[in-house]
């Protein structure tokens, strides 16, 4: 059988202009082989900021001004130039975007979903809708007025109504409780077993696990390993000291972190992230607390939350699970005091938390990094707009020095990511509110970011509420759990 989609040699690398009219130039994928056939799953696993969603923006010819690539890509056994993939995007070859700045903000929901004026087309996009959990009325919904996981599912939909040959998947479940994301997968295993092939890029080992036929490894742009899903269940069947450290990074396996220094060394395993988050000296006690909290978007419409009371103390974690749609977003909007509620009230320290100039007491970790930078901006400018960050939070958070001159458009979300924790973590800070802060990391990364931040937390004593689909991840990071 030939291969539907055949990358051959494949690299991607970003021109900028540093000083006058001096270039650099950085290559974030290099030489990359891989292969998708008819009727098969293949997911690419790796790291935040390893070439992943580069690598699909490529595929489909839309990568930022800046880039160019190089090496071989087939489709059906012929050359996918920028002509065919022109002619055949949207129809024949899809993508499922990671970003939800996809959807056109000032265009309602059910416009942007290919159908057609036929009554059967509206009826099977409406019964897609249905099993994603998303009423009717969201067709007349902005984008805006959807949460994080309702604009996954509309994408998801989107994908689906084409019928496509090759499906490229990128980062489709961030924002989705376990439920849906496994019906969502299901979706794309059910694709293949049509006949399509599917390019599944995540983050998520274990999804993809549980569906892929093969995964590939991807790491410092590069792909390092090919394995069949099953070679996954014993540690000893894999090879390169990275694809060691993302099996033993898995909550089943001890959920252990390891540096970069430590998996390039293939060093012993590295301790399990702990997640005591006690009291110490010689910080402010208090706590930041939501009292009968009921809120709606506009007349008419369903109450998002309803009589909600929520407390956070000082040097606290506390988990808050809910399945998406039940404004977990839209309660750290208002406790950030981004939103007003419809009654209710919000105390910090005892006292309603009222909004003020300068650096905010209550920082919110966005769930799309991308949208909560501004695009003309640079990384150092974005990351001190606040005040000074520390080389210490810099440091502990993995920011390298080359990303600080960059747009956001030329850093992965696991990039911009740590930017907004970075300025979140100030001097000012009491309370941090991290609305799926590491949804869009891989397994290595989370673990890496966690463990700095609750240490952060506990020596300073922020209280933290910590949004998540990821019960297993809240129960190695939370003092308690909530739900909505």
């Amino acid at each position: 059988m030939k291969p539907l989609l055949q990358i051959e040699h494949y690299s991607i690398s970003f021109r900028q202009y540093q000083r006058g009219l001096w270039q650099r130039e950085f290559t974030a994928v290099s030489d990359l082989n891989l292969k998708v056939y008819p009727g098969e799953l293949v997911a690419v696993v790796g790291a935040s900021g390893s070439g992943k969603s580069l690598l699909a923006h490529g595929l489909l010819g839309i990568l930022p001004y800046n880039a160019y690539a190089k090496g071989t890509l087939r489709y059906e056994g012929k050359p996918l130039t920028r002509k065919r993939i022109q002619a055949l995007r949207g129809r024949e070859i899809v993508l499922i975007p990671q970003s939800a700045s996809f959807l056109d903000p000032l265009m309602k929901v059910g416009r942007q979903i290919p159908r057609g004026s036929r009554k059967a087309e509206a009826d099977r996009m409406r019964q897609m809708f249905r099993q994603y959990r998303l009423e009717q009325e969201v067709e007349e919904k902005y984008p805006f007025e959807l949460s994080g996981g309702m604009t996954r599912r509309v994408l998801l939909t989107a994908a689906r109504m084409e019928e496509p040959k090759l499906v490229i998947a990128d980062e489709p479940t961030p924002g989705l409780h376990k439920e849906l994301a496994v019906l969502a997968l299901g979706h794309l295993q059910e694709m293949a077993r049509q006949g399509a092939g599917v390019l599944l890029i995540t983050h998520e080992l274990e999804q993809a696990l549980a569906v892929a036929d093969r995964i590939v490894v991807f790491w410092d742009g590069k792909s390092i390993e090919e394995r069949s899903a099953g070679d996954f269940k014993r540690e000893e069947n894999l090879t390169h000291p990275y694809t060691r450290a993302l099996w033993r990074a898995m909550p089943r396996n001890g959920f252990q972190c390891e540096t970069e220094t430590e998996i390039l060394k293939s060093e012993a395993e590295t301790e399990i992230l702990e997640s005591e988050t006690g009291k110490k000296e010689g910080y402010p006690q208090g706590s930041l607390k939501a009292r009968e909290l009921s809120f709606s978007y506009g007349q008419g419409s369903k109450n998002v939350l309803e009589s909600l009371n929520l407390t956070v103390k000082s040097g606290e974690v506390v988990g808050l699970m809910a399945p998406s749609g039940f404004g977990k977003t839209t309660l750290c909007k208002i406790l950030a005091g981004y939103e007003k509620p419809c009654q209710g009230t919000v105390l910090m320290d005892g006292m309603p938390l009222l909004p003020k100039r300068g650096y905010a007491p209550v920082q919110m970790i966005w769930q799309h990094a991308i949208l909560a930078l501004d695009p003309k901006m640079r990384m150092k400018e974005s990351l001190e707009e606040g005040g000074p960050v520390s080389e210490e939070i810099i440091k502990g958070l993995g920011i390298r020095k080359e990303w600080m001159n960059r747009f956001p458009a030329e850093l992965s979300g696991g990039e911009l990511q740590r930017f907004c924790i970075a300025r979140a973590l100030g001097p000012g800070t009491r309370f941090l509110l991290a609305d799926e802060m590491t949804a869009m990391l891989d397994l290595i990364s989370q673990c890496q970011i966690w463990k700095f931040l609750l240490t952060e937390a506990k020596e300073r004593g922020i209280g933290i509420l910590a949004v998540s689909h990821d019960q297993e991840l809240l129960e190695q990071v939370c003092t308690r759990i909530e739900t909505l």
